[in-house]
């Protein structure tokens, strides 16, 4: 695999991928399960991916032959979003009670269950400057903000909705919004202290809201609808300067779509077997990927530091540069 150089997540450090790049993606690897796949994620070396269902997460070692995978039973608590803190530990939200658990993968055990919220944890965000801390957003309208070395939560705040959560780049920052409420909330940290910095009323938006993240160059948000559209929010204003179109969503399922790691384009998956992708310049959708089983892609993750992305659906598949990908226009 080709390294992306984002390390340190220094924005500047990341060089400019092009089209012509993407246009050579293809699936080199699946993994095909019975039960549903809910999550998945990268380490933040790149070297490491995991994808879970309710009772399993299993986590690949990528090489450039073919990924190494060890599987993880979770099905005394059931396993939802799952997130990377390190190289050796994940967090993951339960789906049998509401409680955050800390596992270390290396040693095959749990090392802290972060308790308080009273509803299902539905968002999860790791800071990527301080892996150490971590936001989360539940059905109880209360968004926590944990340190991974500490069971209780170090500061809360209450909203009236079901709210997400997404942590800035640099975690000065976090943003709140909420289902139905088409306003984001951004809020400073310092000292483990929150203040409201401010509230964008996004204009023009009757769709539901079910996901949105930083980029990570940290100056847009992106908000997945349960439409077939996709908004970039300019994060110094609130101004909606993309509004991303074409994806195949009859069904209405909640998609995650992602930012390349140059903050340029936006990679989304489909009902009908395709992976799109807009250029962020243009607005435009820039080309489709296409495999010749016509399945589901729900939620993508590009690596943070190689030139591979994932994506769930129904199955896991990793893609990388290959010249004999098809692509559609």
């Amino acid at each position: 695999m080709t390294e992306v150089n984002c390390s340190q997540n220094t924005h500047d450090r990341i060089p400019q991928i092009q089209a012509s790049d993407l246009k050579k993606f293809r699936i080199a690897f699946t993994v095909r399960e019975i039960e549903e796949i809910f999550s998945v994620d990268f380490s933040p070396s790149g070297k490491l991916s995991l994808f879970n269902t309710e009772s399993w997460i299993k986590v690949f070692e990528l090489r450039d032959d073919s990924p190494n995978s060890k599987d993880v039973k979770v099905d005394r608590y059931g396993a939802k979003i799952c997130k990377f803190v390190d190289e050796n530990k994940f967090l993951h939200t339960s789906i049998k009670d509401n409680t955050i658990r800390l596992m270390n993968h290396e040693k095959g055990c749990y090392e802290f269950y972060f308790c308080g919220h009273i509803k299902e944890v539905h968002s999860l965000s790791v800071s990527k400057s301080n892996p150490n801390h971590f936001l989360s957003g539940s059905r109880d309208t209360s968004v926590r903000f944990w340190d991974t070395k500490i069971s209780k939560p170090q500061n809360l705040m209450t909203f009236k909705g079901c709210s997400f959560v997404a942590m800035h780049p640099t975690q000065r920052v976090f943003a709140v919004a909420y289902k139905n409420a088409n306003s984001i909330y951004s809020i400073e940290v310092h000292d483990m202290k929150f203040g409201l910095l401010e509230t964008f009323d996004i204009e023009d938006c009757g769709f539901e809201w079910c996901d949105m993240r930083y980029s990570n160059n940290g100056k847009m948000m992106m908000v997945n609808t349960l439409d077939s559209l996709i908004m970039i929010i300019d994060m110094k204003n609130g101004e909606v300067i993309n509004r991303l179109r074409g994806l195949n969503n009859p069904n209405k399922i909640p998609f995650q779509s992602c930012f390349t790691p140059d903050s340029r384009y936006v990679i989304g998956g489909s009902e009908n077997g395709v992976i799109n992708v807009w250029n962020l310049k243009t607005s435009e959708k820039e080309f489709m990927l296409k495999n010749e089983q016509e399945e589901m892609y729900q939620k993508i993750e590009f690596n943070p530091e190689f030139m591979c992305f994932a994506t769930i659906g129904s199955a896991f598949n990793l893609w990388i540069e290959d010249d004999k990908s098809e692509v559609t226009k």
